[in-house]
């Protein structure tokens, strides 16, 4: 009884003096050198997004549709770093969930999704200046020489359009889908 007494007041004097000043040093050094990392550069993608006049167009085996749906949203949010963001979608039930974070020497954006169907993709692709943004993504469950492009154009500050262009052997294959999206206030 004795022995964890005197324990118990060695681990509280050690804790007091020791692991809460190096963790408040740490709190310090952090959270000083946040003015010194730039804003984020996906900042601009951060937020809710929902179809423009609820239409979402794509075309398959050249077959061209124009779809009205009002339920098809994006969220993006910041996550633990000052280059990442995570996207959560849902378009009426099909899930993707798509991260990205950003290399700020090569100014690359890197991405990693997976949908609601396990359709899992990588990719990579430059972020421009004004936020435009070229991503080529290669699906594993796809052909080998199978990929896609999504493209995102930033018409204002609340609002993009967005193209997924399909390729096999690096060349169009005429499908696509995207849609124009804007800022949900």
């Amino acid at each position: 009884m004795l022995l964890t007494f005197i324990a118990s007041i060695f681990w509280g004097y050690i804790h007091a003096n020791i692991v809460d000043k190096q963790f408040f040093n740490i709190l310090e050094v952090s959270t000083s050198q946040l003015d010194t990392i730039p804003q984020n550069p996906l900042e601009k993608f951060k937020g809710e997004w929902v179809l423009k006049d609820n239409i979402f167009e794509s075309s398959t085996n050249g077959k061209y549709s124009a779809d009205v749906n009002p339920n098809r949203t994006f969220i993006a949010l910041a996550v633990n770093t000052n280059s990442s963001i995570l996207w959560s979608e849902d378009f009426d039930g099909f899930k993707v969930d798509i991260f990205w974070t950003y290399d700020v020497e090569t100014k690359t954006v890197y991405h990693l999704s997976n949908t609601s169907a396990n359709g899992l993709a990588t990719g990579k692709g430059p972020l421009k200046e004004n936020g435009d943004l070229d991503i080529k993504l290669s699906y594993p469950d796809n052909c080998e020489t199978c990929n896609r492009i999504y493209s995102f154009r930033w018409k204002s500050d609340n609002e993009f359009f967005f193209r997924a262009t399909f390729y096999k052997d690096d060349k169009p294959t005429g499908d696509f889908y995207g849609a124009t999206f804007i800022r949900k206030k």
